[in-house]
């Protein structure tokens, strides 16, 4: 076979060739994603994702950011991811007013893992497997970080 012809043709291919291996290396895309339900003064957040069994996820009722006011948190609770979903209920210990707010769901391998280490085993001990569009990144490494924006009315 005459290979001289081709000339040209090899480094398109090569580059070609690097770009889809590089692809097929890409991180997963972890999810994190929830519905909020009201509950009383409280809200329970029913979540679902793909982390692995025993990640901590730490669910935050924010009153958002407003006139150079930093985001304040109402409530947080940390929760358990376990077969594709978690729950948290955040009861504020103080009566909140109605109005616009953000669930700020976050999982950070660098914190706690309570499953023994398979978590970090699987993410990365600092996020560094995690991929997908909820990534973000800071000083202590990976995480996934989702804000959803909602209105509360007791």
């Amino acid at each position: 076979m005459n290979w001289t012809k081709y000339k040209t043709s090899l480094p398109v291919l090569w580059v070609l060739g690097c770009l889809l291996l590089g692809a097929c290396a890409q991180n997963k895309a972890y999810t994190l994603a929830a519905e909020i339900q009201p509950d009383g003064t409280a809200i329970v957040v029913k979540g679902s994702t793909n982390l692995p069994d025993k990640a901590l996820i730490l669910v935050s009722w924010l009153q958002p950011a407003k006139d150079q006011q930093p985001e304040e948190i109402v409530v947080q609770e940390f929760a358990l991811a376990e077969a594709g979903s978690f729950e948290a209920r955040l009861e504020p210990l103080q009566p909140v007013a109605p109005g616009p707010y953000q669930l700020r769901m976050r999982f950070s391998a660098g914190s706690y893992d309570p499953s023994g280490g398979s978590v970090k085993a699987e993410v990365g001990e600092r996020g560094e497997n995690l991929g997908g569009p909820l990534v973000v990144e800071d000083a202590d490494g990976r995480m996934l970080l989702n804000l959803i924006d909602w209105n509360y009315q007791p």
